[in-house]
């Protein structure tokens, strides 16, 4: 009995451990002159236990579990089939050219060759011409009466008209997307920039700008969003460089999902399942088809 229960409570701090556990993200990207890189790192726990590392430009992905390197298979190359020899006589040459070579032939008449004309009725028979089709005089008020029963009997906007399923709905989405947001929380964000815009005057002003906004942005975030841009007067020169790193756990992922699922108005889906049941029943009566 006191085995069962060790057993069990070890299991429940792994799995608690392993839900709040941090999974950190991080996508570093730099663009210069020579050419460009871009990476995105996503380490669990710790690196020595889980680390995957992906190149963007040379798709690339490795994965390291435990400190051992594993790498994705590639696939094989297919093999290259090997065009075969031609046969020799007449299949190499095709049998169009085989029965040209036989009407040519000494000896061969070439009206012994010829296909016989067609005899008979077929040969009077003119080819039927198609049907053409009646058009249709233009109804316009047809048209939107057609157009006015389709949008009557369309499912969809039936359960829009149901004002409180739809409120309710609306809540619950607005709920889900807030709390989809908070899944990932921003450790940093930076973005440093190095160049020199041929105009000197307006890289001045671009300067200027930037200063500004970066300290917009440390007074209202702090120092986990910064802008560096540093102006280059002597030589023309961009670099680009960018660093974005974001934490969350498993309970932050499972939060979201769990919270959707038992908030979700059961009960009034139901309701407006079963009014839409008769619905389509009436329109059946009526001989209109529902259209899904």
């Amino acid at each position: 009995m006191w085995v069962l229960l060790a057993i069990g409570s070890t299991a429940l701090i792994a799995v608690a451990a392993a839900l709040i556990a941090p999974l950190s993200l991080r996508m570093r990207c730099r663009f210069v002159q020579g050419g460009a890189t871009a990476m995105v790192r996503a380490c669990w726990l710790h690196p020595a236990v889980f680390l995957a590392t992906f190149d963007i430009l040379r798709r690339e992905l490795v994965v390291r579990v435990f400190g051992r390197r594993r790498r994705p298979t590639e696939n094989a190359p297919a093999p290259q089939s090997t065009p075969m020899a031609p046969a020799s006589g007449d299949d190499a040459r095709g049998p169009r050219a085989t029965a040209d070579a036989r009407s040519n032939a000494p000896g061969i008449d070439a009206r012994e060759s010829a296909p016989p004309p067609p005899s008979g009725s077929a040969a009077r028979a003119a080819p039927e011409k198609p049907d053409e089709p009646k058009r249709r005089a233009f109804d316009p008020l047809g048209r939107l009466r057609a157009f006015r029963d389709s949008l009557r009997a369309n499912r969809a906007l039936f359960v829009l008209r149901q004002i409180n399923f739809r409120r309710a709905a609306l809540r619950w989405a607005m709920r889900g997307i807030a709390r989809f947001f908070s899944i990932l929380k921003l450790d940093k964000c930076s973005l440093r920039i190095t160049g020199n815009l041929e105009d000197p005057a307006f890289t001045g002003k671009l300067y200027g700008y930037v200063e500004a906004l970066r300290h917009a942005l440390v007074s209202r975030a702090g120092r986990s969003l910064d802008i560096i841009f540093t102006p280059v007067f002597d030589r023309d020169i961009i670099e680009v460089e960018g660093d974005v790193r974001l934490r969350t756990s498993a309970a932050r992922l499972l939060t979201p999902v769990a919270a959707a699922v038992f908030t979700f108005p059961y009960w009034r889906a139901f309701l407006v399942w079963r009014r839409m049941v008769g619905f389509t029943r009436r329109l059946k009566a009526a001989g209109t088809r529902a259209p899904a």
